[in-house]
C-alpha cells in the first residue's frame, strides 16, 4: 500500500475519531489508543522517524496537515535526519503549507536535515521566493548558520551556482531570494 493510500485511511479515521470528540492520543489502561491499533496516535514514527504530518507536509497535503494538528500532532517532531515538518514543506516550496505550520506553531528556526539548516536554508537552496518571504514574515533567523557555517544567502548562491550549469532553468528565482535575503540584512 502506498504511503499516501495508507495517509488517506489513517487521516479518515482520525476525522471520525475527531468529529466524535475522542481524544484521539488518549490511551486505556493497556495502552492501547481509541481504535487499538497504532495507526491512532498522530505521532506515530515509521522506520525513518517520519509521522504522517511529515508525508502530508512532504505532499503538500494541507487537509491532511490541517487534520493532523487538530488532532495535536507535534508540529516541531523531527525524523532521524532531524527535519521537521516545515523542513519538508520547505524543500517544495509549499507556501500555504508553510502558512499552516507557522500558524499552528512550527518553529521557524529549528535546524535539522543533512546539512543541519533552518528552513529557509531550505527555500534559499531551492528558489523559493514566496516560501522565503513567508518564512521571514515569520521571524526566520536571516543569518542562521548550517553545519557547514553558511547562511541562507550563501546557500541561495550555491542553489544558483547549480542552476546555471542547468541551461533548462532560469537563475532569477534565486537572483530575486538573494535580493530579498539582502534587503532583510543577509549576509
Amino acid at each position: 500500500m502506498s504511503v499516501l493510500k495508507r495517509i488517506s485511511l489513517v487521516l479518515a479515521r482520525f476525522q471520525r475519531l475527531l468529529k466524535a470528540k475522542v481524544e484521539v492520543n488518549a490511551k486505556d489502561e493497556t495502552g492501547r489508543t481509541p481504535e487499538r491499533r497504532e495507526a491512532a496516535n498522530v505521532n506515530a514514527e515509521d522506520r525513518t522517524g517520519r509521522t504522517a504530518l511529515h508525508w502530508a507536509a512532504f505532499k503538500g497535503h494541507i487537509v491532511a496537515i490541517q487534520i493532523l494538528l487538530e488532532a495535536r500532532v507535534n508540529v516541531n517532531a523531527k525524523d532521524k535526519t532531524g527535519k521537521t515538518a516545515l523542513h519538508w514543506v520547505a524543500s517544495e516550496g509549499q507556501v500555504a503549507a508553510t502558512r499552516v505550520l507557522l500558524e499552528s506553531g512550527a518553529d521557524v528556526n529549528v535546524l535539522g536535515g543533512g546539512n543541519g539548516g533552518t528552513a529557509l536554508h531550505g527555500e534559499a537552496l531551492r528558489g523559493h521566493v514566496m516560501a522565503t518571504q513567508t518564512l521571514l514574515k515569520a521571524g526566520a533567523n536571516i543569518n542562521a548558520l548550517d553545519k557547514t557555517g553558511r547562511t541562507a544567502l550563501e546557500v541561495a548562491r550555491v542553489g544558483m551556482d547549480r542552476t546555471k550549469s542547468d541551461r533548462t532553468k532560469s537563475v532569477r528565482p534565486f537572483l530575486e531570494v538573494i535580493d530579498l535575503l539582502k534587503a532583510h540584512g543577509g549576509l
